[in-house]
């Protein structure tokens, strides 16, 4: 399992929901929020590589948050 921390000060809530739909059938992904960050700890498939899925994910909210900031 690989845990994620996206403080909140910096990332969209909304971006990391969509990562959650975007990614939910490639891992098993639980949420966690507390007042600073939302958390999100990674469980990928035997074979599938945690950590590259984990990075892909990580990117993925960072995107999406970019994206948000410029609408």
């Amino acid at each position: 399992m690989i845990e994620l921390s996206f403080r909140r000060d910096l990332y969209s809530g909304a971006a990391v929901e969509e990562a959650l739909r975007a990614f939910a059938e490639h891992a098993a992904i639980e949420r966690i929020e507390s007042e600073e960050a939302f958390v999100l700890r990674v469980r990928a498939p035997e074979g599938v590589d945690e950590r590259l899925l984990s990075d892909e994910l990580d990117n993925y909210v960072l995107g999406a948050t970019i994206e948000r900031r410029g609408e």
